[in-house]
């Protein structure tokens, strides 16, 4: 007789929009200086390794469209588009930045950065990952 193997419950996912990662990029270089509760600032550290690759992803691919739709100006080091290059950048710079991602981890507790200075700024941009 075969042995039934327990329930293994899935990893906590979280999900948010890449233009939410960017958004909270500085707020998350911000929050994790602040003191925390060893075991929040120990999973805040591994979701920021995830979130790494997330964003040198998009960068990626923003470079690849502004070299698609757009001329490099060397003097200023930054992509100048016409105008139907730019409203077709602009479209798909759109799409990607409203493009969905789950990065494996739990929502932090409003509790746990009780300690922590945050600006109105940083708590909104990092509304994703707070749970109250």
């Amino acid at each position: 007789m075969k042995k039934k193997l327990p329930f293994k419950a899935k990893a906590p996912v979280l999900k948010a929009t890449i233009r939410e990662l960017i958004d909270s990029r500085s707020a998350l270089q911000n929050l994790i200086t602040q003191p925390l509760p060893a075991t929040t600032a120990f999973n805040l550290a591994r979701l920021i390794q995830q979130l790494n690759p997330e964003l040198q992803a998009y960068e990626s691919t923003r470079l690849k469209l502004c070299e698609q739709y757009g001329e490099l100006d060397k003097s200023r080091n930054e992509y100048q588009f016409k105008k139907d290059a730019q409203a077709a950048f602009d479209r798909e710079i759109g799409d990607l930045l409203v493009t969905n991602t789950e990065i494996a981890g739990e929502k932090i507790p409003l509790a746990n950065l009780s300690l922590a200075k945050l600006s109105a700024v940083d708590a909104l941009n990092l509304q994703w990952l707070i749970a109250e």
